[in-house]
């Protein structure tokens, strides 16, 4: 019997299941979005809200803990310098779901993972990159001795 054990198995051994959280929670941290299965949205759902919570608090015992439970020091990196700073204010509902209606294949509900913020975070990266090629592009002004070299 199952009683009061949480969490959705998804036909998985435990292994496969946590490298499967683990990875998936990564991604939608470093990206921004991602497109799943329900079950696995409700899931990474969850476990991502808790990490969230877990980096607002800016200490280096969190950040080891996050990296032990991620392994990806690049998506902690993100989570405790980028995104926790921002959510500072909200109390939760950092991750929101969007459904995309269903698979043609087996007909199961595909659901759009967000974190609004990151987003956000790309979108300035974006803005910047642009800037930044916009300076380095700038024409050179013509002088009057390269002129009168030419002539």
């Amino acid at each position: 019997m199952r009683h009061q054990v949480s969490g959705l198995k998804l036909n998985r051994d435990t292994n496969h299941r946590k490298q499967l959280v683990k990875t998936m929670v990564s991604q939608l941290v470093l990206q921004g979005s991602m497109v799943t299965t329900e079950a696995k949205a409700k899931l990474i759902r969850n476990v991502t809200q808790k990490l969230l919570v877990k980096a607002k608090e800016n200490t280096l015992h969190i950040r080891r803990q996050l990296i032990a439970q991620l392994g990806n020091p690049q998506a902690v990196k993100q989570m405790m310098d980028h995104i926790a700073p921002k959510l500072a204010d909200a109390p939760g509902g950092f991750v929101t779901m969007v459904r995309q209606g269903t698979r043609r294949g087996d007909n199961t509900m595909m659901i759009k993972l967000e974190l609004p913020v990151v987003k956000e975070l790309i979108q300035e990266q974006a803005q910047k990159a642009k800037e930044e090629k916009k300076i380095a592009k700038k024409p050179v002004k013509k002088t009057d001795k390269a002129e009168s070299k030419k002539k």
